[in-house]
């Protein structure tokens, strides 16, 4: 007869056995068709159906500010000859890579680079009415880049801590139409321009600049003005382990930037387009657990918005005995 410990370890080997076959299974069992975003809690409900599921809408009016919230400072080391990136299209996205000689990082301060940076990946629609997966007051952005770093402090890579608590932070910006180019996709022009990119599988050297900096090329000029909040990653598996950074300024794309995303092909060989998970609530109704708080770093200005410096002092005390601010601030 087995002993209850026997029976207990065999429990939790199971158990494990079911979470690594349910996130395998989510990992490959969706798209952005039949099993798209509307299925993705239904399909995956461990992980799609928690209650800090990301994307959001940045609410300006619901957002508190908070002038205490830091914004990162950031490092690249030096591109050295035979640092290579690349492109690839996993069927769902588009996804930049580099090699492990070039280290991108960030931090609260400059001495505590705490995250590295891994890969950055875009999302867009078939119009340019739609396409990010963040909205700013509702207003949808023709697409929206996602810089995803792992907590390099805490975990030896992003495999490590994407599950993990705090173990994701995540860089989003809107892309908006413009007569001008980006001058990250002028980058990138060449390597999108390959045939070999289209289909899921492909990939395409791009050419290493010795000058090239990945944040000033992809973050826009005012960097001081953002909203972050803690949520999860807005694919399958949908962990909630991301602390999100989505900046205020979009930067411009041109149309035929665009246009160059939107010849790309899904897994089935369909175009690549609307591959975005639209907005879920801040706080979906009638859950259990702390409500989530968005925080934004700018006053909300003409809208009327701002609050008073009174009543500025009493959302951040409310926050402080709630014990929020910092939890959802620091790391």
């Amino acid at each position: 007869m087995a002993s209850a410990g026997s029976k207990s370890w065999v429990t939790m080997l199971s158990l494990l056995v079911a979470a690594q076959l349910q996130a395998s299974l989510a990992a490959g069992g969706w798209d952005y068709g039949k099993n798209g975003p509307n299925r993705w809690a239904e399909l995956f409900p461990k992980f799609c159906a928690g209650d800090k599921q990301s994307p959001i809408d940045l609410s300006t009016q619901t957002a508190l500010q908070n002038s205490l919230i830091r914004k990162y400072v950031f490092h690249q080391s030096s591109i050295a000859a035979g640092v290579k990136f690349t492109l690839k299209n996993d069927g769902h996205k588009i996804e930049l890579n580099w090699s492990p000689e070039l280290s991108i990082t960030m931090g609260q301060t400059a001495a505590d680079q705490m995250y590295t940076a891994a890969q950055l990946h875009w999302h867009w629609g078939s119009s340019d009415q739609q396409g990010s997966e963040h909205t700013l007051d509702k207003k949808s952005y023709a697409a929206e880049g996602h810089l995803v770093f792992y907590n390099s402090k805490d975990y030896a890579n992003i495999s490590m801590a994407a599950s993990r608590p705090n173990g994701l932070a995540v860089l989003g910006v809107f892309y908006e139409v413009s007569a001008n180019d980006n001058p990250l996709f002028k980058d990138l022009e060449k390597a999108l321009a390959n045939d070999t990119l289209i289909n899921m599988g492909g990939a395409a050297e791009v050419a290493a600049r010795t000058d090239f900096n990945m944040f000033s090329t992809f973050l826009p000029s005012n960097q001081d003005e953002f909203f972050r909040y803690d949520g999860s990653l807005t694919t399958p598996v949908c962990y909630e382990s991301v602390l999100w950074t989505v900046y205020r300024q979009a930067v411009p794309i041109s149309a035929r930037q665009l246009q160059m995303l939107r010849r790309l092909h899904y897994s089935d060989n369909s175009s690549m387009v609307n591959n975005f998970r639209p907005p879920l609530p801040l706080n979906p109704g009638n859950r259990p657990g702390t409500p989530r708080t968005l925080y934004r770093t700018f006053s909300a200005g003409a809208a009327g918005l701002a609050p008073s410096a009174l009543s500025t002092v009493g959302l951040i005390l409310a926050a402080l005995l709630a014990g929020r601010l910092f939890v959802a601030v620091e790391l």
